[in-house]
């Protein structure tokens, strides 16, 4: 489907037009056509594709495939700014959202491995998806 306007686009997206206007400015490569009148013709099923491979981590955080920084941090039983930090030193994420990250837990588990130290448990208990409370439970404490 084509749809004509950057505000009737921004809408489709679910983003402000002036997020749009600034993501055409930052990549040349997104799918739209310029007419002659100075208009922006959007083919969405370009549109989609694009937007997933650049933007789409908000999608994987619905689908449960990425997490939060707080997500992680329940997961493995630390506070959130000690994930943070993590993030500072190199585990993978992207950002979602200006506040929001997204991390694939298979690779923020494999970076915490490769880390070494304290950081190798945290790491076995992400990739196990084994929360303090359920080992609590386990061991009957």
């Amino acid at each position: 489907m084509k749809i004509k306007g950057v505000i009737r686009m921004s809408v489709a997206l679910g983003i402000s037009d002036t997020t749009l206007y600034s993501i055409l400015k930052k990549h040349n490569d997104f799918p739209v056509e310029r007419t002659p009148d100075e208009g922006l013709v959007f083919d969405t099923d370009h549109v989609k594709v694009w937007w997933n491979q650049h933007y789409g981590v908000t999608e994987r955080l619905k689908e449960g495939t990425a997490f939060s920084a707080s997500k992680i941090a329940r997961s493995v039983g630390v506070r959130g700014s000690l994930v943070t930090r993590w993030i500072i030193e190199g585990m993978p994420h992207e950002r979602a959202r200006s506040n929001t990250l997204a991390i694939d837990p298979e690779a923020a588990a494999r970076w915490l491995i490769e880390s070494g130290g304290i950081k190798r448990k945290y790491g076995e208990r992400l990739l196990n998806r084994e929360t303090p409370s359920e080992k609590t439970a386990e061991s009957g404490r």
